[in-house]
Order: C-alpha cells, then structure tokens, then sequence
C-alpha cells in the first residue's frame, strides 16, 4: 500500500457546493429526510476515503458521477438499458 498518492483533483472538490451542503438544501426543500442525508453522506466520503487507504481505483469524473448516481437514485449504480 502507497503512503502518498499522486491522484488528480477529486472531481467535485472545486465545486462551489460541497456534498453536504447539497444534501441539505435537498433537506430543506423536504426531498429526503435527515438520516436519508446521513446515510448518502456516509456513502460519499466512505467511498472517497476506501479508495485513497486502499488505492483500489481512481478519483476521477465516472467514479464521482457513479457515486452521485447511486445516492441520487436510492442505491443502483446501474443505468436500466
């Protein structure tokens, strides 16, 4: 296992709404509840953080648009054909 990394910028990282403060804007509005928002925040820094420990795959735009796909639709990745 690598120490250091040299991976490019998350994807979202620059964005102007971090994780969080999208999720609960989605609060707010009444879209998802509090532990819903929990969860997908688990889901989200969970994923990021697997893959930086155990350098299984890259940061990059398909893995952030999978992760935001998944919590997005309730928990499949998978777009029907």
């Amino acid at each position: 296992m690598k120490a250091f990394s040299t991976r490019p910028t998350i994807a979202w990282a620059t964005s102007s709404a971090e994780p969080s403060q999208v999720l609960e804007r989605a609060v707010a509005r009444g879209e998802l509840s509090r532990a819903d928002a929990a969860i997908a925040l688990d889901l989200v820094y969970g994923s990021l953080w697997y893959r930086l420990i155990f350098d299984i795959g890259p940061l990059n735009n398909s893995w952030a648009d999978n992760v935001a796909r998944t919590v997005t639709s309730g928990g499949s990745a998978v777009q029907p054909r």
